[in-house]
């Protein structure tokens, strides 16, 4: 795989960052660099799986991709009742008229399903059809393929070594949280991870 460099950002971010450990003079700025560079890779990632799902023959977008993961993973442990809009908009941090404007769209085009609460009829359940399962099944395969393709450019030691890492930064700053892994990794699975 040919390298590609960006020099001007990732030096522009250095340079930043000296600049700080100039002015509280602490000659170690690693921690901002790491930090800045995780922030980078996230958008950077997130830039490039828009593109992917906009370019995509699928017709869903990467919000709407992440309801039916959403909805397919429930699934997966037991939930067949479906979840509340309120519950989805938490999951995908966005606001009540965003979820149901995702929620119309993939009622529309036939993936999900609005059922009424079995026992509080002002509530709605979002469940997944069978043809929404089918997209899953048809499109996980290549969005897995996708993801994995964009780490290709390090080595399968590297990239062990790299989840390493950021696992050993993910638990150092939960230390600082001072709060149980178990909490933020419940939290984390509540809210769409």
């Amino acid at each position: 795989m040919a390298e590609v460099k960006n020099p001007t950002i990732i030096e522009k971010m250095r340079k930043q960052a000296r600049e700080i450990g100039d002015l509280t003079g602490n000659r170690d700025t690693t921690g901002i660099e790491l930090i800045g560079l995780t922030h980078l890779v996230a958008r950077t990632y997130d830039m490039i799986t828009m593109q992917k799902a906009e370019a995509s023959h699928s017709g869903i977008s990467r919000a709407r991709w992440g309801l039916l993961m959403r909805l397919w993973r429930e699934e997966k442990v037991g939930n067949a009742e479906g979840l509340t809009p309120t519950y989805l908009s938490q999951c995908q941090n966005v606001g009540k008229n965003t979820i149901s404007a995702l929620l119309r769209g993939l009622e529309e085009q036939g993936l999900v399903q609005r059922t009424l609460d079995r026992v509080d009829h002002r509530i709605f359940r979002i469940q997944l059809t069978q043809q929404g399962r089918k997209i899953i099944a048809d499109h996980a395969p290549r969005m897995l393929d996708y993801v994995n393709r964009l780490a290709s450019g390090l080595s399968e030691g590297e990239r062990a070594q790299l989840r390493e890492l950021l696992s050993k930064l993910y638990y150092s700053l939960l230390l600082e949280m001072k709060i149980p892994a178990e909490d933020v990794e419940l939290n984390y699975h509540r809210n769409g991870g």
